[in-house]
């Protein structure tokens, strides 16, 4: 008897595990799939304010000395590019969902 009871003990264990690996897998691929998107998002921004490295420093410098100084274009570019690196860590730390929920943003 101790013996079936030891196996039924083990087999729910087993079971339980697959689940949460299972939950634990599909949660990395809603993870990565918000982090690829935010990617997407940061690079159009990226490419709005010139494509390269240079040209986005030189445009948050602006920003950052005297706003008005730039198009609304490039305000848009820049703040849109603060967004997308906020949601990318947001999601990278893995607390995405609760900040939707702040941002009534879901």
């Amino acid at each position: 008897m101790w013996a079936v009871i030891a196996a039924a003990a083990g087999c729910a264990a087993e079971i339980l595990s697959l689940a949460f690996a299972g939950a634990k897998f599909i949660a990395m691929v809603t993870k990565a799939t918000k982090i690829l998107n935010g990617l997407k998002a940061a690079k159009k921004f990226y490419n709005q304010l010139g494509g390269t490295m240079t040209k986005v420093i030189d445009k948050l410098k602006k920003y950052v000395k005297k706003k008005s100084s730039l198009k609304k274009k490039e305000i848009d570019a820049l703040e849109g590019l603060f967004r997308a690196g906020g949601k990318i860590l947001i999601n990278a730390i893995g607390i995405g969902t609760c900040w939707s929920l702040v941002t009534a943003s879901y």
